[in-house]
């Protein structure tokens, strides 16, 4: 069964494509995030049943007429219409992961005991897209108890050569014997 965000976004981003716009929904979407789901009490107020639609549709036009597309705006008044708004970060997310596939992007996780700097993350995402034959972005996410090395998760593809993982491995291999 297809989720709810799915069913939303999927005609959208069939609108984004047919439109040559995927990437400019994606910044609309990122603005949205930014404004509207990342702000608990602006998103509150876009969830309150108890505020007019009416209120709430004016309110998207004060905010975004001339920051995203038409498109945009009519789908988050639509969702107002429909009673949906609350299912707004899930359609966002939905969005994204359809556009993701559309542009073999693969999205990913490289765990670190300390920061990376940019070029480092470049070179990490370049040589990965390379194997991988996708688009790689990663994100970087500090965890202290990894020792040392880096852990990349992608989807189910997790690259391994931390220290902690070494050390498990050298045990298990100690065990064995």
């Amino acid at each position: 069964m297809e989720s709810v965000g799915m069913t939303y976004a999927t005609p959208l981003f069939e609108l984004a494509v047919e439109e040559n716009s995927v990437e400019s929904y994606a910044s609309d979407f990122k603005l949205i995030q930014e404004i509207v789901i990342d702000d608990q009490e602006v998103f509150s107020f876009f969830t309150h049943f108890n505020i007019d639609k009416d209120v709430k549709k004016a309110t998207l036009d004060e905010a975004f007429k001339e920051n995203v597309s038409i498109y945009i705006l009519n789908f988050l008044k639509l969702l107002v219409d429909k009673n949906r708004m609350h299912s707004l970060p899930e359609i966002a997310e939905a969005f994204h992961e359809l556009m993701n596939r559309y542009l073999g992007i693969e999205e990913g996780i490289v765990y670190a005991t300390m920061l990376l700097d940019g070029s480092e993350i470049s070179r990490l995402e370049e040589v990965l897209s390379k194997r991988m034959n996708k688009t790689v972005h990663l994100t970087l996410q500090i965890d202290s108890s990894l020792i040392g090395g880096i852990k990349v998760v992608i989807n189910d593809h997790v690259i391994d050569g931390t220290i902690k993982n070494k050390m498990t491995l050298l045990k298990q291999e100690l065990l064995r014997k």
